[in-house]
């Protein structure tokens, strides 16, 4: 693979403070293969997922040097399933329709996603990378990770944290992110998804403490949007898929939304603003 570099841009044009941003993307089924003749939606294959992610970026960069102020901190996470399979099935052996290249998959796979941080890394002070495995991924969504670490790690303003684990946090301010794949997580308005949630949050960190005052959930899994609050202190959040809707899945009659979010959040970790990004910023790739 050719070397990562980073080109800094122009500082920001709008005088502002300094703040710190989320820029999540979850199930983007690298390897999937969806046409769309047959299916809701566009076409997808690995080609066009890569150059999905990498659009992705270039309007984050976008979107970020036309905010108030530098961002001094990025929080670049992905949320399980970023691989559809690989050599043909999911972890549990699943069968799946797929590119069955597989080492062309990861290869484009681990590409992309390094083209993202590093791009990141160009308009803002530190990137931290963070993730979790989903149901199609599992143990390879780690060891991509990993990799992923090794293959940044020249970028001195980077910093990948590959877990094993099915959740993950990072804390801004008095706030808790809780990152969790979703997986046999149902609708979020419901009471079992939000006592799942309160369940999650309170076993990987003590939200008791007293410095912690509000917590998000980021959940991804069934490819759609979804909104929810638990009290006043928990907001749960279901981001879209950046993939298409398969044969099986249009069997369904379920369409997925290509849908990703930008959020910027103030100095207590409360998401100020954010930018939705949809299909039509995804041009396909020529």
């Amino acid at each position: 693979f050719p070397p990562i570099t980073v080109e800094p841009v122009t500082e920001n044009a709008v005088a502002g403070d300094p703040w710190v941003g989320h820029f999540p993307t979850t199930d983007e089924h690298f390897g999937k293969l969806v046409w769309h003749h047959e299916s809701f939606g566009d076409d997808l294959d690995t080609h066009l997922s890569a150059s999905r992610i990498r659009q992705h970026a270039d309007r984050a960069v976008e979107w970020i040097v036309s905010q108030p102020g530098r961002c001094k901190k990025a929080y670049r996470t992905l949320l399980g399933d970023l691989f559809h399979a690989l050599m043909g099935e999911t972890e549990h052996g699943t069968k799946l329709d797929q590119d069955t290249r597989s080492a062309k998959v990861w290869a484009l796979t681990l590409e992309a996603i390094a083209y993202s941080v590093a791009k990141l890394a160009s308009v803002c002070d530190e990137v931290e990378v963070r993730g979790v495995k989903g149901n199609h991924d599992g143990f390879l969504f780690f060891v991509a990770m990993d990799a992923l670490r090794e293959r940044l790690r020249p970028v001195e303003n980077v910093t990948v944290h590959p877990t094993p684990s099915y959740f993950d946090t990072f804390r801004v301010g008095s706030t808790l992110h809780v990152l969790d794949h979703g997986y046999r997580v149902g609708t979020l308005t419901g009471w079992k998804a939000k006592a799942q949630a309160e369940v999650v949050a309170r076993e990987i960190v003590f939200i008791d403490d007293p410095g912690t005052t509000e917590i998000y959930t980021y959940v991804g899994h069934l490819h759609e949007e979804e909104r929810a609050s638990h009290g006043s202190h928990l907001q749960l959040i279901r981001l879209a898929s950046l993939g298409e809707a398969d044969d099986f899945e249009t069997s369904l009659r379920y369409a997925s939304l290509p849908v990703a979010r930008l959020f910027r959040l103030d100095d207590d970790g409360l998401i100020e603003t954010e930018r939705v990004l949809r299909r039509r910023d995804f041009a396909r790739a020529a």
